[in-house]
């Protein structure tokens, strides 16, 4: 009955399954202009995944310079600020305190996208390149270089109790250039 419950995914979100993919508007940008991430989800197999309906509670950008990072791992190289991401839970569990929850259905043909809107500009006191998605994510870049990794991270609403809580797109790289 323990490893029934364990291994029962029934009733959890899970983003491990879906294939999750970000497209940039362009792959070159300068300073001050805007960007526009898509994040794609989509499945092999028609499924139900479930979003906050404020989707910055289900989805947060990564940015990092050169190669992908996961967010523990950006000390001393960004700065960074995520909206949303303490989260109360319950043994693991998120407790979703009313919040309105969206179920999308998708498939092979037709996947989720969700548009995210940002600018790239300098700190004018430091000079440092930022990333600025708003409720997606602010980043300070604090080393030199203008190749950088883009990745979302996926927040389950309802995770199963052995669900690393680690679920991010395949990275994309962009360049960025005075």
């Amino acid at each position: 009955m323990i490893a029934r419950a364990i291994f029962d995914t029934s009733g959890c979100d899970r983003f491990d399954i879906v294939e999750a993919g970000l497209i940039s508007d362009k792959e070159s940008y300068r300073i001050g202009e805007a960007i526009e991430i898509r994040l794609r989800l989509r499945s092999n197999e028609p499924r139900y995944i479930r979003l906050f309906e404020e989707k910055w509670r289900s989805v947060s950008l990564s940015v990092s310079p050169k190669e992908f990072r996961r967010y523990h791992e950006l000390k001393g190289l960004v700065e960074y600020s995520i909206p949303g991401s303490e989260r109360k839970t319950d043994n693991g569990r998120s407790i979703p305190d009313k919040e309105r929850i969206e179920k999308i259905r998708i498939d092979e043909n037709n996947p989720y996208e969700l548009k995210i809107a940002g600018v790239i500009h300098k700190d004018i006191d430091t000079g440092q390149i930022v990333f600025d998605f708003r409720e997606y994510g602010r980043f300070v870049i604090l080393q030199r270089g203008s190749l950088f990794s883009i990745a979302a991270y996926l927040r389950p609403i309802d995770p199963h109790p052995l669900d690393p809580l680690e679920d991010y797109s395949d990275p994309i790289m962009i360049t960025v250039t005075e």
